[in-house]
């Protein structure tokens, strides 16, 4: 059925392309989505704060990304928010690390 999210087959759910619009209807195109999904963030937290939640990051970053080119958006936008919530996370267990190392380093 023209229009259908789903196959009455076999109930898949159908991809954008798999539901082009009739020749000649006045269906606007999708637009394009803007979620980020915090890479440069997540390297730089393995890099400079905590390198465990840093990978995670990394491969949530990438989820991101896959979420995307699905046409999920809504998953996608999910996963981007819990990816910030994780780099928050990371930022604070690093500045914590990093500065009782220093504490530790003056009271030498």
């Amino acid at each position: 059925d023209e229009g259908s999210a789903f196959c009455v087959q076999c109930g898949a759910r159908l991809t954008p392309t798999a539901m082009q619009p009739p020749v000649g209807s006045q269906i606007a195109p999708p637009v394009a989505v803007d979620i980020p999904t915090y890479l440069v963030q997540s390297i730089l937290a393995t890099l400079c704060c905590c390198l465990p939640m840093g990978i995670v990051c990394i491969i949530k970053a990438n989820g991101v990304k896959k979420l995307i080119a699905t046409g999920d958006y809504q998953a996608a936008i999910q996963a981007s928010n819990e990816n910030k919530k994780i780099l928050w996370i990371a930022f604070g267990v690093g500045l914590v690390i990093n500065g009782l190392y220093v504490l530790t380093q003056l009271n030498r």
